[in-house]
Parts: structure tokens; sequence; C-alpha cells
């Protein structure tokens, strides 16, 4: 069955981007930035820390209860030694405290490095978010391919918003060779771990299958090729529900 996708307004601030698919008119939507305004995005990490000696893990809250206390001149002059030192965690906050220039001027290719290290340690968040640094072109030039590199990482890690954005870029063509399939597993495991903008793309395609001639035997397939995809997704991270909570950060 060939499918056929035209994009109409792909707006990659990933809010929304309205598609043509299977001759339909659905809205399909992308994950939204994650948040930076507050301490919401400045957290604990515990991906293949480094320096997690008694030492390293009591300057590392010492880190988390300024960032707490919205003291993040201290918190940066926390995190900045610890990061150095190859501390993962510390990387990351550090990452956060450059791109939201709290406790220091905002530098935002200090911070692409900074999550660039972190990431290469396997933290799913600063995955996600050099994902969309290069999909937005922050901090570094724009590159849709280099954005599916990082989506995926992340999203392979059980991370939900790099899900979602995969997805997107599958449905889309954009970074990759366009895949509806792919795109529906990727929104499929989103979607089981909770997140309305994942669930409602999976219906979208879901009603185009339904609509297409011998459509209905193929998305069974499909559903159950995307039960398999989960167990290996999403069961071995364990990632948190986040019913009712669209487009929020997961919280470790």
């Amino acid at each position: 069955m060939r499918l056929m996708i035209k994009v109409i307004n792909v707006r990659l601030s990933l809010v929304t981007v309205f598609i043509v698919l299977f001759a339909l008119l659905p809205v399909l939507v992308i994950a939204d930035e994650p948040a930076t305004a507050s301490t919401a995005g400045i957290k604990s990490h515990s991906h293949n820390e480094t320096g997690s000696e008694t030492g390293s893990e009591t300057a590392i809250e010492a880190g988390i209860t300024a960032v707490d206390d919205k003291d993040y001149v201290k918190a940066f002059s926390v995190f900045s030694p610890l990061a150095t030192q190859g501390n993962a965690e510390a990387q990351y906050n550090l990452a956060m405290l450059y791109r939201t220039g709290k406790g220091t001027a905002k530098n935002l290719k200090e911070s692409h490095a900074w999550f660039r290290r972190a990431a290469d340690q396997g933290v799913s968040d600063a995955q996600y978010y050099l994902g969309y640094l290069y999909d937005n072109g922050e901090g570094a030039e724009q590159n849709p391919e280099y954005a599916v590199v990082w989506y995926r990482k992340a999203a392979e890690q059980g991370h939900g918003l790099a899900q979602i954005n995969l997805g997107f870029f599958y449905a889309n063509g954009i970074g990759v060779q366009q895949d509806i399939e792919q795109a529906y597993l990727w929104f499929h495991v989103a979607a089981a771990q909770g997140y309305k903008i994942a669930f409602e793309n999976k219906n979208l395609i879901e009603d185009a299958y339904k609509k297409q001639e011998d459509g209905t035997v193929l998305l069974e397939a499909l559903k159950k090729r995307a039960r398999e995809f989960f167990l290996k997704v999403v069961t071995p991270f364990g990632r948190p529900s986040l019913v009712g909570q669209p487009g929020k950060m997961p919280t470790h």
C-alpha cells in the first residue's frame, strides 16, 4: 500500500504540524519544547554517572539544593568543577544553566557542548535536548540528520518526548526516509507511557489505515509489531507514566 504524505506547514519550534495523511487532513503534532524557564529542567540523573563517590554525590546534592533554593550562582559553582571532572549529572545540569542563563551568562554553544558530554555518557534527557538543539539550530547549525541520531538514542532508552519527535520525523521524512510504520511504532510506545500527543498521532494513523483497502488487516499486523516494539524499547527502562501531562519532561 502506497502511503502519501504532503507537508503543508512544518513548524520546527516543535509545537504543531499540519500534514495530509492518506489524503486526509489531520493535525499531526510534535512534542513541545522542554521546560527551561524554571528549575524543572535542572534535576538529578542516575544514568551512567561518573564520579559517584560519596563526596561527589554530596556535592551534587548541594547543587540540586541550590537549584531548589533558586541560588543558581551557587549551583553553577558546584556543577562546573564536577562537570569538568566528568560527572554526567553535573554536565547535564551545567548545560541547563548555560541554556537558561541562570547563575551564569546565557551561552548556547556552551550549553550544547555540555549536553553533548552528558549525552555521550548515556543521559537520555541530554540526548533528547541535543536532538532538539540540532532540530532548531540552537547552539549549533540546524541539522535534521543529527537531530534524528540523538532523538533515536534517547527514544531507545524509553524517553517519551524523543519517541514523539522521532515518530514525527519518520512521518514527514525529515532527516530520515519517510516511514509511516516506524512513525506509528514510536507514537505507540510514547502513547503507552501516557503522552496525549503521541496517542492522538497514533489514532490519526490508525484512522487513515482503516480507510484504505485491506487497511484493517495491515493495521492489525502493525499493532502486533507495536506491542513487541514496546516490550523492547520501553519495558527495560521502566519510564514513568505521564498520563494527563502531555509535553512534560520526564522526571528522571
